[in-house]
């Protein structure tokens, strides 16, 4: 098998195949859940999103915060937010969104739509096929599937996905050149790579900064967002057998209701 570095993966991957495509591929991953429970994560510790962006357009938590991990990925993002501190005092990891039961994920999927077909200008009582199509395409861009097969469950859904960036040591985010769940080209990892301007370089320098120390403690940065992290789901397990590390490597966090 080709052994790939991470960035050239990546830089592959976003030329080649749509987070769609993956999340088909993704399916093929064996799953052994080993059974971590869900836990809070500080908010003495970490920055975050307040209010939490899907909250505040009433998606469905049910009571449940969206702010927390399995128990092992909450080991990691001390242990990353620790580096962090180390290389820039003061600075910490910022959480966007973390656990997202199912009907979070098709609620969000159904308004992200809904926020598409009015941005296009169209009649959402009259769309024909094709801009149904159009509509959904860009919608998947940011979106997994919401499905309830056991077999591939959406990211999140896992407690295994972080959504996050940095602030500095006066609170502020990083400019990582777009905003979090930005339906652009502008959201691939490697957008701002080939841009020399002082602008571009900055913006490529943050999100190396991030991926840097999330990747430093075994999480895996998806392929098609600056922002979204993993480890122990399908996709880090996919992305872990692409790179060259494992022949065969199965996702030690399934779905979890």
């Amino acid at each position: 098998m080709e052994t790939l570095s991470y960035n050239a993966l990546v830089l592959r991957l976003e030329r080649s195949l749509s987070l769609g495509e993956l999340g088909a591929i993704r399916k093929m991953v064996p799953i052994q859940d080993c059974g971590e429970p869900l836990i809070e994560i500080s908010r003495k510790a970490f920055s975050f999103e307040d209010p939490h962006p899907y909250q505040a357009v009433g998606a469905p938590y049910a009571g449940r915060s969206p702010y927390c991990v399995r128990e092992g990925i909450l080991h990691k993002l001390t242990t990353a937010q620790n580096t962090l501190r180390e290389m820039l005092p003061g600075y910490r990891l910022h959480i966007f969104d973390a656990y997202r039961p199912l009907a979070v994920q098709i609620y969000m999927v159904n308004y992200t739509r809904d926020a598409v077909i009015k941005r296009m200008e169209l009649d959402p009582d009259n769309l024909t096929y094709e801009q149904e199509k159009a509509a959904m395409q860009q919608v998947f861009k940011v979106w997994a599937t919401p499905t309830s097969d056991p077999a591939q469950p959406p990211p999140h859904l896992t407690g295994s996905a972080v959504d996050l960036t940095i602030v500095d040591a006066a609170g502020n985010k990083l400019d990582m050149g777009s905003v979090f769940d930005e339906m652009s080209e502008r959201i691939l990892p490697n957008y701002y790579r080939e841009d020399l301007s002082d602008y571009g370089r900055m913006v490529h320098r943050n999100r190396e900064l991030l991926n840097t120390v999330m990747t430093s403690v075994g999480f895996f940065r998806v392929s098609h967002e600056w922002w979204h992290f993993s480890y122990g789901d399908q996709m880090w397990a996919l992305l872990k057998h692409l790179v060259g590390l494992e022949p065969q490597s199965a996702a030690i966090y399934g779905a979890i209701e």
